[in-house]
């Protein structure tokens, strides 16, 4: 018997099922998670209530951190609007004891010149000129220069040794006695023989003797002076001349400002200082350089400062 013809049955193909969440289920959750990453990391960013920071101030400070990064914690501390009374308390402790800190930094430093001054002033100017007998135009500079330390550094560990050096000497010569000229004339020579040579402190010497000396000694002091101002002129001119070849072809910024900023404060000399001053406004790192100063030579850097021509640029380093 024939099979009759029948329609073939089509099979239906239905959606394969998942066991998984729908996508819009997956999308939303993958986006909360990403909404709590950012609290997260956003909190944690923000972090800075005022006990984390007070403890982080205080950490900074016993640690000798520099007043600037202790300071940045203190202001965090101060930003949160729940810091306490107690902790407000604390906050100006440990500023005002950034402030002793600074203080004691800074009187180490100065006593740190002051031993300079002692070693190369005092020291060695004793131990070359006040042998023996010494005459009494060497010990008048060694008393002036003594004064100059106590008033200067009247707290450094090596002061009872300058009043006993003092107290030595000081009975060997009038101190009230009128200058002679042999003791202008060995005190111009120690400042104009000196590295560097300081033409401005010989001539006011020899202007303040010459105001009150009698006639020989007057005329004499002027045969000095002008014999101080011929060297003067030479030495300046020699000195500029070194000063731009070290920078414009040697390269030697630091040897070159080192020449220059003698040009400003040893002449004594308007016309030479502001030459002096003009060319070392135009050194590259002339900035740093006085920081430098105001920091490593503060002797020098004081007279720099009174300069007409770095007087402004000193005062907004």
């Amino acid at each position: 018997m024939a099979t009759p013809n029948r329609t073939p049955r089509r099979t239906v193909r239905r959606p394969t099922s998942s066991n998984g969440p729908p996508v819009i289920v997956m999308i939303l959750g993958l986006l909360g998670g990403i909404a709590l990453l950012y609290y997260l990391f956003s909190s944690g960013a923000n972090n800075k209530d005022a006990d984390a920071m007070m403890a982080a101030a205080q950490r900074a400070f016993d640690d000798g951190a520099s007043a600037a990064q202790v300071e940045i914690r203190l202001r965090d501390a101060e930003a949160d609007p729940d810091m306490t009374a107690e902790q407000r308390v604390l906050a100006n402790k440990i500023r005002e004891g950034l402030k002793v800190r600074d203080a004691e930094a800074i009187k180490n430093q100065s006593n740190m010149i002051g031993s300079k001054y002692l070693e190369r002033k005092l020291r060695n100017y004793a131990d070359e000129h006040l042998a023996g007998k010494p005459q009494t135009s060497r010990i008048r500079i060694f008393i002036k220069r003594t004064d100059y330390f106590l008033k200067r550094w009247p707290d450094h560990p090596e002061v009872d040794w300058v009043k006993r050096e003092r107290d030595r000497f000081k009975g060997a010569v009038d101190l009230n006695a009128p200058l002679t000229f042999e003791d202008v004339a060995w005190e111009v020579e120690i400042l104009t023989r000196a590295k560097p040579r300081d033409y401005k402190e010989a001539l006011d010497a020899i202007d303040e003797f010459i105001a009150t000396a009698n006639d020989d000694d007057k005329k004499r002091a002027k045969i000095l002076r002008s014999e101080v101002i011929v060297d003067r002129a030479e030495m300046h001119e020699e000195n500029m001349v070194q000063a731009k070849r070290m920078f414009e072809y040697e390269n030697d910024e630091t040897k070159s400002i080192s020449r220059l900023v003698w040009g400003v404060i040893g002449t004594g000399d308007e016309t030479m200082s502001n030459e002096a001053a003009s060319y070392l406004l135009k050194m590259p790192n002339c900035d740093a350089f006085l920081r430098g100063y105001r920091t490593t030579q503060p002797l020098v850097f004081e007279r720099l400062a009174e300069h007409p021509m770095l007087r402004e640029r000193i005062a907004n380093l």
